[in-house]
């Protein structure tokens, strides 16, 4: 607009109660929690308003654009105001428009304010972004940045006027207010003081993956790929699982083009950044597969079955705990009697050969217990030792037989509750078959765990054998290959040996081969009648060492009952 066509006149000495106060782009008296400090006030008291107010024709009087403060002050300070009235600012937009003209260059018009009086411009009023940048000045993105920031939350406009966020982020957190999500999330970065530009560089590189995503499971889809989302804890407990861990047969990894033909052929997209086809089985248990590694996931007959043994094992705890108890009580008969059992010292020997003591202190009071030497805060050596004294020495071998029977009752607890092992199974069932000779009838459990024990024996021996028979064949066949000639290829013959030689020497070595084969089966055969004599001696010893043990403990002749 023209200088020429501005119109204004001077009007002296107004009483400022008669002028209309609008609303300000600036704070004003209109604005909420507005105070005219008193040196403001006395001011205006004596030298009244120095510089006149700028107002315009409203509804039949003046409403003041510029200068709402000083009328104020003028009305509580009881003195008259000089305005100039403009006659070329009649509209609100051209109000809002003056008055951001005159006072965005001012430190104390605050982005917000700015903000505010565009959203006015735009939405009270109708003009484009376009066009109020034209009329105040400014760019475009800058008044459409400004737009956004009046409708974002509190502590983000607070950013803005306290400079800790830059307008241009503004400008930028725009490309993502169409993703109310996304939207979302990089204003409440900005609420809870988070870095907003490595967010929003975040929210970008996302954006950027999940267009890939789409690109790529739109290809799959195309090559008749069912796509799948991402499975939970994949490798680690889902139902699916790699093609890359899948296997034939003969134990080769099966490639991608090999497993399309499976019924449970599909694929995920994975990488938060990069994405990328990943080609599945999405149960390989269902469509027969073998694969490597650890497989965890269960089915539901599977989870069934589980539970089922877990009920089992639990009911077995408890049955066999019960049965301990009685257990205990005919141990406790066997090392208490007046009389040392048939074989329990070759039993104990052996036991201690093959297992040695443990050092516990759990055994330390079943040996206690057994004797009954047990003392309630006793020193257990002590005790021990008061025991021991006690026991005629002839009886005292039933000493020895409570420290095995600790050791094998521990080692009965062990198996129960941990994975078993060939030598603890070993163990229990030397055992429960003692206790059964010695006149101890195995209760119900008690016969189940023994027969599960054996039973595991069997397997492992049949597990062993088929080793054996792997190496046997390995060996064979490596034999064979090193007989064969290469090639079909036959040593040079020695140009100095005649035909007619050659057979008869041929047939010495043959000679001398069955002599060596002979020699060595009538060597065998030797090793094998001195092994038996040898142990035909120790049957005889054996059964001497028996006879010398009844000797001293005529007693050992009968099997004694626990308890007597």
């Amino acid at each position: 607009m023209s200088v020429s066509t501005i119109t204004k006149q001077l009007i002296e000495d107004v009483d400022p109660k008669t002028l209309i106060l609008t609303k300000n782009v600036r704070p004003n008296g209109l604005d909420e929690g507005f105070v005219l400090d008193e040196e403001f006030v006395s001011s205006i008291r004596e030298h009244g308003v120095l510089q006149p107010v700028i107002a315009a024709p409203y509804e039949g009087g003046m409403a003041v654009l510029f200068g709402n403060r000083r009328t104020a002050g003028a009305i509580a300070a009881g003195r008259t105001i000089d305005v100039v009235l403009r006659d070329d600012l009649t509209g609100e937009a051209a109000r809002i428009i003056t008055q951001l003209v005159e006072n965005m260059h001012r430190q104390d018009m605050r982005p917000t304010e700015i903000a505010a009086a565009y959203v006015q411009l735009a939405l009270d009023l109708g003009m484009s972004e376009e066009d109020i940048a034209k009329k105040v000045s400014r760019d475009r993105g800058e008044v459409r940045a400004a737009i956004a920031l009046h409708s974002m939350p509190k502590a983000a406009r607070d950013a803005v006027d306290n400079q800790t966020l830059e307008l241009d982020i503004v400008v930028e957190l725009q490309e993502f207010e169409t993703d109310s999500k996304v939207y979302q999330r990089l204003l409440d970065s900005i609420e809870q003081g988070r870095n907003i530009q490595y967010a929003i560089l975040d929210e970008r590189r996302k954006k950027k993956a999940r267009a890939e995503k789409a690109q790529i499971a739109a290809g799959l889809k195309e090559a008749g790929i069912v796509v799948i989302p991402h499975p939970k804890a994949l490798g680690y407990g889902s139902k699916e699982i790699r093609i890359d861990r899948i296997t034939d047969a003969d134990g080769k990894p099966v490639t991608v083009e090999e497993h399309e033909s499976c019924p449970g052929h599909v694929a995920c997209i994975d990488g938060a950044y990069e994405p990328k086809a990943i080609y599945l089985c999405c149960d390989p248990k269902a469509y027969g597969h073998a694969f490597t590694g650890y497989y965890t996931h269960k089915t539901a007959q599977e989870e069934a079955e589980e539970q089922q043994e877990r009920q089992r094992k639990a009911e077995e705890r408890e049955a066999l705990s019960v049965a301990a108890e009685v257990r205990a009580e005919f141990i406790v008969g066997l090392c208490q009697s007046k009389a040392v059992p048939k074989g329990a010292m070759r039993f104990a020997l052996q036991t201690l050969f093959a297992n040695g003591v443990p050092e516990a202190q759990t055994r330390q009071a079943l040996v206690l217990g057994y004797l009954g030497a047990r003392e309630a805060g006793g020193d257990p050596e002590s005790t021990f030792g008061k025991k021991l004294t006690r026991i005629a020495e002839a009886r005292q071998p039933l000493v020895l037989l409570a420290h095995v029977a600790a050791t094998m009752e521990t080692n009965l607890r062990t198996i129960l509750g941990s994975r078993l092992m060939p030598y603890g199974v070993q163990m229990g069932i030397s055992w429960l078959e003692f206790l059964a000779k010695q006149g101890y009838k195995l209760t119900e459990p008690e016969t189940a765990l023994l027969e599960r024990l054996r039973q595991h024996v069997a397997e492992w021996e049949a597990e062993e054998e088929e080793g054996d028979d792997d190496d046997f064949e390995d060996v064979a066949e490596d034999a064979q290959d090193a007989d064969e000639p290469d090639d079909g290829e036959q040593p040079p013959a020695d140009p100095q040996e005649s035909p007619v030689d050659q057979p008869a020497e041929a047939d010495a070595e043959d000679d001398e081969t069955d002599r060596d084969a002979h020699d060595s089966q009538a060597h065998e055969e030797d090793e094998d009648e001195e092994a038996d004599e040898l142990e035909d001696r120790q049957g005889q010893d054996d059964q001497a060492d028996a006879d010398q043990w009844e000797a001293v403990y005529p007693e050992l002749a009968d099997p004694v009952t626990a308890g007597v």
